[in-house]
């Protein structure tokens, strides 16, 4: 992508319970949603450790956590690695050389970009939907802005289905390039239970996850980094 707007469109399935309303509310660095006046996820905005905005902890609606909890919680049986991986989040990894995925506050690389709130546009609440708008500025580490980056997420409740849609324009303020990377650029951290298999993790939660792509080609060593359809 380069020197225009760009408008993505993502929606997030996951497997929950039975729902209702939607409340959502602004707590200091954090935008709270709750379903059915029980907690469902968290979209952290501010704060000294934030370098990108993510959903944590996303859950089930029987209140089971289905994304990593470190390195905002600590918990036994969880890999600690990759800090950067945290929750449920939209970045990319090389954006004119600079590094918004692999971009934590406590690293000492010097191309780090970080996404940055511009301003909480919106916050709708409600019986069926509810929603959060948001503006970012995407900056270098001299904080000078490439992108400005306005999002919609949107929060459903269904009886089978918990859906989050995300809207996602990016103006470039500069001319910008979005390299080709792995790196990026939707991810989503899984618990541990529904990793899949490695050799250093540990023995329990037993890790049940199989990685699949479009192609129909399995494991981590198949997919990661390969184009698929």
């Amino acid at each position: 992508m380069q020197s225009c707007v760009r408008s993505a469109v993502f929606s997030l399935l996951l497997s929950l319970q039975l729902g209702g309303q939607v409340k959502i509310t602004r707590d200091g660095d954090r935008i709270i949603v709750d379903v059915q006046g029980k907690p469902f996820t968290a979209l952290y905005i501010t704060g000294a450790e934030t370098t990108k905005p993510y959903f944590h902890p996303v859950r089930a609606a029987t209140g089971t956590i289905v994304t990593r909890r470190y390195p905002m919680e600590s918990l036994e049986g969880e890999l600690r690695n990759e800090k950067h991986q945290r929750g449920l989040r939209f970045s990319h990894g090389d954006v004119n050389g600079f590094d918004f995925w692999d971009n934590e506050a406590s690293y000492t690389t010097t191309n780090r970009g970080f996404i940055v709130l511009d301003r909480v546009l919106g916050l709708v609440g409600g019986d069926k939907t509810g929603s959060i708008d948001a503006r970012f500025k995407w900056v270098d580490p001299k904080q000078k802005v490439l992108i400005e980056e306005t999002r919609k997420m949107v929060i459903y409740s269904d009886p089978t289905l918990r859906t989050i849609d995300f809207d996602i324009v990016l103006r470039a303020i500069e001319k910008v390039t979005f390299n080709d990377t792995k790196e990026g650029t939707f991810g989503m951290r899984l618990a541990a239970g529904l990793e899949a298999p490695t050799k250093n993790a540990p023995a329990q939660p037993k890790r049940t996850g199989i990685m699949v792509n479009s192609n129909g080609q399995e494991s981590e060593a198949n997919c990661w980094g390969k184009r698929a359809n």
